[in-house]
Order: structure tokens, then sequence, then C-alpha cells
């Protein structure tokens, strides 16, 4: 598969998750709307652990052209 046919992936996993303002992940209650896309780019190899606030856009597009 692809990286958009990964991504397309992961997200429909998460169909039915309720929305939990706060979560991050789907070992919580539910997920936020932000918290979704960082889960889904972050299982994807996209960005780093989303717990880790220390990486900044530049690695986001880094992370694409590998």
């Amino acid at each position: 598969m692809n990286v958009r046919e990964n991504l397309e992936a992961s997200a429909l996993s998460l169909v039915g998750l309720p929305y939990y303002w706060t979560g991050n992940s789907p070992a919580d209650l539910g997920m936020d709307c932000s918290g979704f896309v960082q889960w889904v780019y972050f299982v994807n190899g996209l960005v780093p652990d989303p717990a880790r606030r220390d990486w900044s856009a530049q690695d986001f597009f880094d992370n694409l052209k590998k």
C-alpha cells in the first residue's frame, strides 16, 4: 500500500470511536479531532510520538520525503 492508502486504512480503523475531548489514542475513552490526526500520522511514521512536543513542522515534511 502507498502512504495515502495506509493513512486511509488507519483512519477508517477508528470509525465508531467516540469523540472525547483531549483524547489522543484509541486506548483513551475516545479521541478529539487533533488527537485523531496526530495518531493517524504517528502510526504511519510521519510524525514522532504525539506526546513529544519537541518536533517541528519541518520534521513532518522531512518524513514525507522518506
